[in-house]
């Protein structure tokens, strides 16, 4: 991560007023990664969301009865949140705190059934000490649902070979995203790599797929709803072959806290 905490944390301030407009396009991921949480976790589990942005899986979650703990760096971000719950009938169910991923070594232990982390928050965050807070703060078969920003999809690798706009290396580790006027650089690395450098000695693999490799971003953005959840649930069938998991916009792991030896 080249970024400070602040430097993010700034970043996402300023782009919280129109976070959740930009990211509607993408509401057919999200239905995938909704039917996902709903298969791990019911009624009562208490799930962290690191990096919960506006709360849009912190608000999906504790509707359906899953007591949340909502981490951001963003007051920004979480004042948006703030506000989604100020008329909530569930809004006891959500602990809502500004706070940095890579705080999380300073908490005590929370026992935790789940972890959810979406869009990216990930990308920007010390993989090693995240994967050593996650065991930490997870109970034996509690499981940690990564969406991460993959290396460069398909329709990247289009771009390269027609010689438009991306100039990041294919092999490169890092690309920079422009999020409130300011560039971001992320971390982007295969799911295979994710696991096997930084979750593997702890977690146990139980699904891996990607998403984001029919459609280009800007196309898929403008689906109809009911094309959209079609695409996203061919997509969730399709993207765990393993050349669509490196071939995607992201991908999402699926690891399961195994008990210490």
């Amino acid at each position: 991560m080249t970024g400070s905490k602040a430097d993010i944390g700034g970043a996402y301030d300023r782009f919280a007023g129109e976070y959740d407009r930009k990211l509607a396009g993408e509401q057919w991921m999200r239905d995938v990664l909704w039917r996902h949480y709903l298969r791990l976790f019911q009624a009562g589990a208490h799930v962290l969301d690191a990096g919960c942005g506006t709360g849009i899986d912190t608000v999906f979650l504790a509707s359906h009865g899953v007591r949340v703990t909502a981490i951001d760096a963003s007051a920004g971000m979480m004042g948006a949140l703030r506000e989604k719950l100020r008329c909530a009938s569930f809004s006891s169910l959500v602990e809502a705190r500004v706070e940095d991923i890579g705080d999380l070594g300073s908490r005590p232990p929370l026992g935790l059934d789940g972890i959810v982390s979406a869009y990216a928050a990930l990308n920007t965050t010390d993989l090693d000490a995240f994967a050593g807070n996650a065991a930490r703060h997870l109970r034996p078969g509690g499981r940690l649902l990564c969406h991460m920003l993959a290396r460069g999809d398909v329709w990247q690798r289009l771009q390269r070979l027609r010689g438009h706009g991306v100039h990041a290396s294919p092999r490169s580790r890092d690309r920079t995203i422009v999020v409130g006027g300011r560039p971001i650089e992320h971390v982007a690395l295969t799911a295979g790599e994710v696991y096997r450098r930084h979750f593997a000695s702890r977690f146990r693999p139980r699904r891996a797929y990607g998403l984001g490799f029919l459609l280009p971003h800007r196309l898929g953005a403008r689906l109809p709803r009911p094309l959209g959840d079609a695409m996203g649930r061919l997509e969730h069938a399709l993207g765990r072959l393993p050349p669509m998991i490196d071939w995607s916009r992201f991908f999402v792991l699926d690891l399961e806290r195994v008990r210490e030896q």
